[in-house]
């Protein structure tokens, strides 16, 4: 696990220009901030993990996703909290896409914990105030 302290130094890292984000404005408005989100949490998993991908056909490698708990905030309407779960030894299931899995428990408990923001971006539906 290599810890980034900030999206601008894990775009940097990748060799992605921080300043330019992708153009979503053909995509729903409702929709935007949540693409925007995963687009900044794919590229600061793919920096944490130093661009090591999990192997999907090797059982014995263990991957880690950091799991949100959604709590009532009162200034969001809804905020996270984090838990991690197991993975069952006979049967292992997913609710989490390959791009966004860490290859240790420190490098998803780091990317929570950094990105936070964007987790909350990319999950959280916005709510009007």
């Amino acid at each position: 696990m290599k810890p980034v302290p900030n999206l601008h130094e894990a775009f940097k890292d990748r060799g992605i220009d921080p300043d330019i984000m992708p153009d979503v404005s053909m995509i729903p408005e409702r929709f935007q901030q949540a693409l925007l989100g995963y687009y900044c949490l794919m590229v600061a998993t793919e920096a944490v993990n130093e661009g090591e991908e999990p192997d999907w056909k090797d059982d014995d490698q263990e991957k880690y996703f950091a799991w949100m708990k959604v709590e009532e905030d009162e200034e969001k309407g809804s905020g996270l909290g984090l838990s991690l779960g197991d993975v069952d030894y006979y049967c292992t299931l997913t609710d989490v896409g390959s791009r966004l899995s860490s290859l240790s428990e420190d490098a998803a408990l780091h990317l929570f914990n950094t990105f936070k923001d964007q987790y909350e971006r990319m999950m959280l539906n916005p709510t009007e105030k």
